[in-house]
């Protein structure tokens, strides 16, 4: 498997995880779940960006809508799974929620548009 071609991957990001582990936590972010959509939030669209900031690995989501009921919730989740999934590297990581640009259903990946029966 490769990255999600919708989630942007920094150069610098790719120099300190390898693409075995890149795909790892890619996975590991597909076990968080958009509980009003019940699909997860890869294939939604939802994971933005895999950057460095400083010495941080930095993972950026969006919710569907700023009223998300789950946008406390969401993030925390998704920062659990991947430090869990990366751990062995022992580098810093965090999950930060960004509103730019705004979550829209262009996103969704192909196959969760399939399972939402939209395709």
């Amino acid at each position: 498997m490769t990255p999600n071609s919708s989630i942007e991957i920094s150069d610098q990001v790719r120099q300190i995880i390898s693409l075995p582990d890149l795909d790892i936590l890619i996975d590991a972010l597909k076990e968080v779940i958009d509980p009003e959509l019940g699909l997860n939030i890869v294939d939604l669209g939802l994971v933005y960006s895999i950057v460095k900031q400083e010495d941080i690995i930095v993972i950026q989501i969006s919710l569907t809508t700023p009223g998300c009921p789950v946008s406390e919730t969401l993030p925390i989740e998704a920062e659990r799974v991947a430090q869990k999934a990366l751990a062995h590297l022992k580098t810093r990581l965090e999950v930060q929620v960004v509103w730019d640009p705004p979550w829209s259903i262009d996103r969704i990946s192909p196959q969760a548009i399939k399972l939402l029966g939209a395709g």
